[in-house]
Formats: structure tokens, C-alpha cells, sequence
């Protein structure tokens, strides 16, 4: 799946034992991004999530209460998954 012209991006792929309508809500939905998104003792405050075309998300994360860190991904060419692992 990795592909050789990906310049400086980072490629990570990962395998789960769950259906692909959960896990595609897990990364477009805000309540089920902060449900587990960011490493054990992390909170997300907050997660808006527009993942059309040129649309973008707004992240904020925070460690164990103490530092907050904001981020603002664009979203790319996404579309909802058909007939993936099929």
C-alpha cells in the first residue's frame, strides 16, 4: 500500500479487528475521535470534524490535564470506504 512517491510524507498502516463503518466513524466522528484518540492519560477536548473535500479539522489534545496542543489538519481526498478487506 505504500506508495514510492510519497516525498517526505509518512506512510503508516495498520490492521483492525473491527468493521470498516466503525473505524471509518472512529477517525470522521467527533465523539468517537476523542473516545480514543492520543496515548493512555490523554484527553481531547475538543474535535471538530469536516473531512470534505478541502475541508479541515480542529484537534486540541491534552496530557494528563496539563499541556494543551492544537491542531489543524486540512482534510485531502477523502471518501467513504466501500468494499475495503471484502
Amino acid at each position: 500500500m505504500a506508495d514510492d512517491n510519497t516525498g517526505d510524507a509518512v506512510v503508516i498502516e495498520r490492521s483492525f479487528d473491527a468493521p470498516i463503518e466503525l473505524i471509518w466513524a472512529m477517525w470522521t466522528d467527533p465523539d468517537h475521535f476523542k473516545e480514543w484518540y492520543g496515548p493512555d492519560g490523554a484527553s481531547i477536548p475538543v474535535a471538530k470534524m469536516d473531512v470534505r473535500v478541502g475541508g479541515s479539522r480542529l484537534v486540541c489534545g491534552s496530557i494528563a490535564g496539563v499541556e494543551h496542543s492544537w491542531r489543524r489538519p486540512k482534510a485531502g481526498a477523502t471518501v467513504e470506504p466501500v468494499g475495503i478487506g471484502e
